[in-house]
């Protein structure tokens, strides 16, 4: 007890003897008793009367006390409600209003603005919006059946990920700053795409040494996905005729179904190493035509087949009119076995070539076949090949991409017919550490070309290269790549004349 607290009966808190309340007042009423002019009044029924009325008091004092600590009783447990509602409100789930604005009445929403409360996750489903862009790649293409990629696509990590408020929908943009410089050994006639049919030969053979840089390969693109059910792809770049704007990829699909554009089934893409060529080490196939395509996986086994709009293309006079007419679509596919080693495939494409012209109508059956694989000799190194024939095909192959050489005209039997030809590629490709990697490629193509086709017309044709690349797998610089490379083209024209060309190239880009 406080020195300041009132002690009714004796000593308080171990102090001296304190002189009672009730031992004060009897003394002042002897005192007014024994004074003139005093009551007449007996003293025992005074003192009696005033010890009644010390009892009284004191008794009003103790209550006062017990109310006093009820009413602090009632503050405790008044807080401990609070700090209860409190903890419960930061539990609950979170109510998300279209308009920012409060709702007037707890239970009162703006017309047309409703409440949507997040749906709440079962047990162990992560939390989308927390997830990295390789946790959320993962997650969304786990049943999914891969798609064919290119060495220098954009990885499946990079862009700006946007999670809808249910998790249910998925948003990426991204893009690709990239710079190509090159030097030529002589006047070449694709700046960019060394292929062999386009070394100059004849009056375009000019030994003027000349360079080019170009940004048209430049991209970006944007993906949209619907759960496990539906995805939109759409990527674009400058590589059109005269770097104009062109679609790459635009498609949607489902696990199983893809309908669009994207690369053929009849392709050997997978199996090309990383190079700065932008059509590769030459022998191999990659268009990327509208189609329709169903895939399917078993265990190891993958197969892809689609009807495809891919016609073909004629060599004929400029003053030739012929026009292309092919009744139905192609038919393309492959065949994947994949396991920890490496990767095999066939893929077979069918091609019912159909010419209309001046002189009638001519059809030939088209047709390609690919056999490609690539073998882990070890965790850094990786043997790649692919041999193919094609008859009517051409145009499917990198290597023919700027010059039409599917069907031919021959004027002795007057009609169109299909252009055979075979080749592949043999490449290696080297991890010298986790940032470094490099390429040794070579190709070769035999084509079956005529006589009548002229003296310089391309009939094989080889390509050969080298390079170097950095690419940081980690750290602030993850997704840049630079790259530099030397190779070399040659082709034998049907007159057996032969012409080469040596390119330097840089290629610099950042993945975004």
């Amino acid at each position: 007890m406080h020195q300041n607290e009132t002690c009714f009966d004796g000593p308080c808190g171990g102090q001296g003897p304190v002189l009672s309340i009730r031992r004060l007042l009897l003394c002042l009423f002897i005192l007014c008793a024994g004074s003139p002019g005093a009551s007449g009044a007996q003293p025992d029924d005074r003192v009696e009367h005033l010890e009644q009325l010390v009892e009284q008091q004191r008794k009003q004092l103790l209550d006062q006390q017990d109310q006093i600590s009820r009413q602090l009783q009632l503050i405790e447990s008044i807080q401990a409600q609070l700090q209860a509602l409190q903890k419960e409100k930061e539990t609950a789930p979170r109510v998300v209003l279209d308009d920012p604005e409060p709702p007037a009445t707890p239970t009162t929403v703006k017309a047309g603005k409703p409440a949507v409360a997040e749906p709440e996750k079962a047990p162990g489903v992560p939390d989308l919006k927390t997830m990295s862009n390789s946790e959320l790649v993962k997650l969304w293409q786990k049943d999914r059946i891969p798609l064919d990629e290119f060495q220098t696509d954009v990885a499946a990590d990079r862009g700006f990920f946007l999670v809808s408020n249910d998790q249910s929908y998925l948003l990426r943009v991204y893009g690709s700053a990239r710079m190509l410089a090159t030097y030529d050994s002589k006047q070449a006639f694709s700046p960019f795409d060394l292929d062999f049919p386009v070394v100059p030969t004849g009056p375009r053979d000019v030994s003027n040494s000349n360079y080019n840089w170009t940004m048209n390969q430049t991209r970006f693109g944007i993906d949209f996905l619907y759960g496990d059910f539906l995805a939109f792809k759409s990527e674009f770049d400058f590589k059109g005729r005269n770097e104009k704007f062109r679609i790459r990829h635009m498609f949607m699909r489902s696990e199983s179904w893809l309908f669009g554009q994207h690369w053929s089934s009849f392709n050997s893409v997978p199996f090309l190493p990383l190079i700065a060529d932008g059509h590769g080490t030459g022998g191999g196939a990659g268009t990327r035509p509208v189609q329709i395509k169903y895939m399917q996986q078993r265990g190891h086994l993958t197969y892809k087949i689609s009807l495809e709009d891919n016609k073909p293309k004629l060599f004929a006079a400029d003053s030739f009119d012929a026009d292309v007419d092919n009744p139905i679509p192609n038919l393309a596919g492959n065949v994947d076995y994949k396991r920890d080693w490496g990767q095999l495939r066939i893929a077979a494409e069918v091609s019912p070539n159909r010419v209309k012209f001046d002189g009638g109508t001519s059809n030939d059956l088209g047709w390609g076949l690919i056999l490609a694989g690539k073998y882990r000799l070890n965790d850094s190194t990786t043997l790649m090949a692919n041999i193919m024939g094609l008859s009517g095909t051409l145009g499917t192959t990198v290597d023919w991409t700027y010059v039409p050489n599917d069907m031919v005209y021959n004027p002795s039997k007057g009609e169109f017919q299909n252009i055979k030809g075979w080749g592949g590629q043999v490449s290696l490709m080297h991890y010298w550490n986790a940032d470094f990697i490099s390429t040794a490629a070579f190709s070769y193509m035999d084509v079956d070309t005529r006589a009548f086709q002229g003296p310089l017309t391309v009939t094989e044709g080889n390509k050969a290269l080298v390079n170097l690349f950095y690419r940081p797998s980690s750290g602030r610089l993850q997704g840049l790549t630079v790259g530099a490379e030397i190779e070399r083209a040659a082709r034998t024209n049907i007159n057996r004349s032969k012409n080469d060309l040596t390119r330097f190239s840089v290629l610099a880009y950042f993945d975004f």
